[in-house]
């Protein structure tokens, strides 16, 4: 690495650490928000520079963050510098190099389709994930590159992995440790509610609180992903083109992996059947950008697409439930293809 990447890419782990420790330290309720920001430094160098920048920049993180103690270095490392090394790795994997370009999409004619049939009425210029196939020799809507879902999924998986490494840290009683959490928060922020109305509250919560935590994580480190990639998109400083919602698309091997966990998480003894219905709710945040590329592609045949999607976002964002109804249209699509329902070459 040059010299000046390496002091940039300081300069940004510095910046994530700065805002994880104003996170810890800060009361007001404008610093709690700066938590989100925190891979974003990270994830905006490794993105334009490669995953070396990504990991200088962990570790200069880390070492600000050792002003909290070595606790608070290894839950920088493990909460946001090892992700973000990971996604940008994956995401400097090329899958075809001859096919993969550098930077922003090029304007080329697609190979085994004539020029005048580039453009298909009715579909995205470029080849969408569900349509790859249909034309011979046709490349993926990734261009050559790592895919883009894929990484969506390995970055579920680690959080899996964290949850069970959590669960053998505390001796197989994650559940436990997390009803301890939740009791001692209702302590704090509902002081005057009844005992029994906490104690209800708390074991409903306890349930499914780690998957909670857990998908919420994947999906800030996916919104942080898209952030990062569309800003150096427009300064053309992006090492890859930027994937498309409409053509997202996910491996299968995922979706057998969900039915073997929801296996586990109905008839699991103890621990393993509390991992696993939490680990079933991490495993199905990837479908919820699936849900998502489905939203988009049908929002694109509509005269106000910005409407349907506004609409569709507001909602998510305002009841949290409808997630999972964008999660289970994600998981509709992988299993029957709903996008090449909506749209059809003419």
């Amino acid at each position: 690495m040059e010299s000046k990447h390496v002091l940039i890419s300081v300069v940004a782990g510095l910046l994530s650490a700065m805002l994880s420790l104003a996170f810890v330290s800060g009361n007001a309720i404008s610093v709690f928000f700066l938590v989100y920001l925190v891979p974003l430094p990270m994830l905006l160098v490794g993105l334009a520079l490669g995953s070396r920048a990504t990991l200088v920049a962990a570790g200069a993180g880390m070492a600000l963050s050792f002003g909290l103690g070595a606790a608070g270095a290894a839950m920088f490392a493990i909460l946001h510098g090892l992700p973000s090394w990971v996604i940008v790795m994956m995401a400097q994997i090329k899958t075809d190099p001859t096919v993969a370009k550098r930077g922003t999409d090029v304007e080329e004619e697609l190979p085994g389709r004539k020029a005048p049939e580039t453009n298909v009425p009715g579909l995205p210029e470029r080849p969408r994930s569900y349509d790859v196939g249909a034309v011979k020799s046709e490349p993926s809507p990734d261009k050559g590159w790592f895919p883009a879902g894929s990484i969506v999924v390995w970055i579920a998986i680690l959080a899996c992995i964290y949850m069970v490494a959590a669960s053998v840290f505390l001796g197989g009683d994650l559940r436990g440790a997390v009803v301890e959490y939740i009791s001692r928060l209702f302590e704090i922020i509902a002081t005057n509610q009844d005992a029994n109305v906490r104690l209800a509250a708390t074991d409903m919560l306890a349930d499914f609180f780690p998957g909670m935590l857990g998908a919420f994580w994947v999906l800030m480190l996916g919104v942080n992903t898209i952030f990062a990639q569309g800003l150096l998109a427009k300064g053309k400083f992006n090492l890859r083109p930027s994937p498309r919602i409409k053509e997202l698309t996910l491996p299968d091997w995922p979706s057998w992996a969900l039915v073997g966990i929801a296996v586990l998480a109905l008839f699991g003894p103890g621990e393993v059947g509390y991992l696993s219905h939490n680990m079933f709710v991490v495993l199905a945040t990837p479908y919820f950008f699936l849900g998502l590329a489905v939203v988009h592609v049908l929002a694109s045949g509509l005269r106000f697409p910005g409407f349907l999607l506004g609409a569709i976002y507001a909602m998510t964002l305002a009841t949290g439930w409808f997630a999972l109804v964008v999660g289970g249209i994600g998981i509709l699509e992988q299993w029957v293809g709903l996008r090449r329902r909506i749209v059809k070459p003419q």
